[in-house]
């Protein structure tokens, strides 16, 4: 998946896809600048409710770079835990945790 910045370049989203990647917890994913740098690495579990995207780019920007926001599933029916991470000093780092209701 290909992601737009604000004039930082662009950033790419590889989900593997592998079994040989994937966990109990969920499989791995890699954010990547357009030099091949990686600036997020994160597992999480693909498999939300129908109308549920795994990862949303935020409206909010920093150092060029938008904020992502990665959406999981928790153990509660039609609850889901969003985390932000935003781009800070060359990679991304986890801001806040909120909790949603499933759409």
């Amino acid at each position: 998946m290909r992601i737009s910045s604000h004039d930082a370049g662009n950033l790419y989203i590889f989900d593997y896809g592998s079994p040989q990647l994937c966990c109990v917890a969920g499989c791995l994913y890699s954010v990547y600048n357009p030099k091949g740098k990686v600036l997020l690495e994160f597992i999480a579990n693909p498999y939300l409710p129908p109308k549920e995207k795994l990862v949303q780019v935020s409206e909010t920007v920093n150092q060029g770079f938008p904020c992502l926001n990665i959406t999981q599933s928790t153990d509660t029916d039609k609850l889901l835990s969003q985390t932000e991470f935003c781009y800070q000093q060359g990679k991304y780092i986890r801001l806040n945790k909120n909790f949603i209701q499933a759409r």
